[in-house]
Parts: C-alpha cells; sequence; structure tokens
C-alpha cells in the first residue's frame, strides 16, 4: 500500500472539488454531495494516519524556504496521527448524518456557504496536526478559528448565533496572542521555524522564559481547549450552532487545544520541575468539576453537552497534567500510564 502522501494529497483534492462543487450544485444536492464527499474524505485522512498510527510509516513535506528561517514543511508522527484518526472518524459520522440534517435549511440559508466552509474547515483542523513549522501552524490555526466561526454564525438572521460567534472569536483570538508571542519567544530562541530546531533550543532556555512560555501556551490553547476559566464561550457557540457543527466543535476543535497543550508543553519544551504538570492538573480537575456541576442543572440538551464537553476536557487535561508531573519526577511508567488515559479519554 502506498504511504500516508498520496492519501493527504486525495484528502486536498476532495476538499478542494468538494469546494468547487459547493458553489455550482443547486441547494437540494448540497446536502448528498456533502455527505458523499466528505465522508470520502474522511476515509482518506483515516488510511492516511492509520498507517502511521497502526503500521509506523511515516510523512514528511519539506515546503518553501522563509527567509534564513528554514523551510515551511509539514509532518505526521504518532501524536498528530493520532489526533488526525480521530479526527477522520468524527468527520465521517458528521458527514453521513448532515446528509438529512442540512435539508432543513435549504429554504432559508445559503448550503452553498455551509458546504464552503465545512471543507475550509475539514482542510484546517487537518493541517493544525499536520504543520511542523511555526508559521504553517499559525496559518492553519487561524483559518481554523475564522471557518469555526462562519460556521457557528451559520444562522446569521438569529441574534444568539451572531453573538455566540462573535464571543467565540473574541476569545479564540485573545487565546491565538499568547500562542503568538509564545512562538515567537521560542523562534528568537532557536533561531529556526521548525518543531525540530525549536526541540533542540529547548534546553537552553532560562527557567524565567521557560515558565512564560508554558502559561502562554497553556492560556492560549486552553481557550480552544474550553477550560475554566476560558471556557465561556462553548456554552453559548454549541446551542447556536447548526447540530452538526456543534459535533465538530465538541469532538474535534477543542482537541486541538489538547494537541497544542501537548507539542508545545510536553514535547517541543517539556517541564522542568513537576510544578509544571501540578498546574495543568489543577486547571484540569477545576474544569471537570465545574462543568459536570453546570451540566446537571441545564434543561436544554446542546447546552448541557457543551457544558459536559467542558467537563470532559477537564478531565482529558488533568490526566495530562498527571503524565508531566510524573515525566518530570522522574517516573515514566506512571507518565506514560496517565498520558494513555488522557488520549484514550
Amino acid at each position: 500500500m502506498a504511504g500516508p502522501g498520496p492519501f493527504l494529497a486525495v484528502f486536498a483534492g476532495l476538499c478542494a472539488f468538494g469546494a468547487a462543487l459547493a458553489c455550482l450544485l443547486p441547494q437540494r444536492r448540497q446536502p448528498a454531495a456533502l455527505a458523499w464527499l466528505g465522508s470520502a474524505a474522511a476515509t482518506a485522512v483515516l488510511v492516511a494516519s492509520g498507517q502511521v498510527l497502526f503500521f509506523g510509516k511515516t510523512f514528511s513535506l519539506q515546503l518553501w524556504p522563509v527567509l534564513s528561517l528554514g523551510r515551511l514543511a509539514l509532518a505526521m508522527d504518532a501524536l498528530s496521527a493520532f489526533f488526525v484518526f480521530v479526527l477522520g472518524l468524527v468527520f465521517l459520522a458528521v458527514s453521513v448524518f448532515s446528509a438529512s440534517y442540512l435539508a432543513k435549511y435549504a429554504a432559508t440559508y445559503s448550503l452553498r456557504y455551509f458546504g464552503l466552509a465545512y471543507y475550509g474547515f475539514f482542510a484546517s483542523l487537518v493541517l493544525v496536526p499536520l504543520a511542523s513549522d511555526v508559521l504553517t501552524f499559525i496559518v492553519a490555526w487561524e483559518v481554523m478559528s475564522l471557518i469555526s466561526y462562519l460556521l457557528v454564525n451559520f444562522e446569521h438572521e438569529s441574534q444568539e448565533s451572531t453573538e455566540a460567534g462573535l464571543l467565540m472569536i473574541a476569545m479564540s483570538e485573545a487565546g491565538a496572542i499568547a500562542v503568538v508571542v509564545a512562538l515567537a519567544v521560542l523562534v528568537n530562541a532557536g533561531g529556526t521555524l521548525g518543531f525540530d530546531g525549536i526541540r533542540a533550543a529547548a534546553p537552553a532556555l532560562g527557567a524565567g522564559m521557560r515558565f512564560s512560555v508554558f502559561l502562554l501556551v497553556f492560556f492560549g490553547f486552553g481557550v480552544k481547549a474550553g477550560l475554566l476559566p476560558v471556557n465561556s464561550w462553548l456554552p453559548r457557540a454549541h446551542p447556536a450552532a447548526p447540530t452538526n457543527v456543534s459535533a465538530l466543535l465538541s469532538g474535534v476543535m477543542v482537541n486541538l487545544g489538547i494537541y497544542g497543550i501537548l507539542r508545545f508543553d510536553a514535547d517541543l519544551v517539556p517541564p522542568h520541575g513537576a510544578g509544571y504538570g501540578l498546574l495543568v492538573l489543577a486547571f484540569g480537575s477545576a474544569s471537570a468539576l465545574v462543568g459536570i456541576l453546570y451540566a446537571t442543572i441545564q434543561f436544554d440538551l446542546k447546552r448541557m453537552l457543551a457544558h459536559s464537553t467542558i467537563e470532559n476536557m477537564g478531565i482529558v487535561t488533568a490526566a495530562l497534567g498527571a503524565g508531566m508531573a510524573f515525566s518530570a519526577a522522574g517516573l515514566p511508567a506512571l507518565a506514560a500510564i496517565a498520558l494513555i488515559a488522557s488520549l484514550y479519554h
């Protein structure tokens, strides 16, 4: 079987073809076309990431040089393959569901608009874990954030949708600014955009700079993951968005907040000292507790699911924090168990 590269190329081609087709097809044919092409694109992603995850295949692609800071690059290791695989599973289910669900919008909203945003969202979500340099990552992250806003605000005639979308994009951009500042510090320290160069330069970072980067990254990605206290956008966006978009918010996008914390605070710049992990554990535990308490008093199903998402992301983060603390304390077996629990959840 061919490696991951050809299947990722098929995925990119299907997203581009789907976006073009969304502009051409009449409204009544849009849901079926999105279901078929979205499912095919999700299958291509599942095959590509499955090869890395289960069969040890590799993928890397060098793109264009950027001044003296190296080349833009894409790569898929086991960590990114795991998140891409989960992403593909969710998109497969959502694409199938959308065939019947989107028909109700045909008379009121533009399904061409939805199709364009859907394929763009899918492509940007896959590009985030594939990015192997800072610039590609930031661009993919911003495109993902902006398109998620467009999808949440799809029912733009509803004031609830408009207000929820604005709150989400405002908080998302605040988190993105924190991430950009942290990554700028890492690029300056390493003299390169590439993740490999940043990883190599990380041991030379001073304690103060390392802790500052850790806090900025944790805050920035914590917004997207829906962690306390920057989680207020999620209970607003979830009920306002179309149901298939709500599934993508809870099943995919918040997971990439966890990916960002893992990639930058555990992989590229691993913590020195258990205190870092204990801080993550504390915020994760608080998010889980507050999330489930709010979920139990909701009478709106989608709002209840939004608070349940916050709870689950808190559990994931708490296990991740425990893994970081165990790793820093020199207990690799316990760290591995905690990380497996986090990723499993």
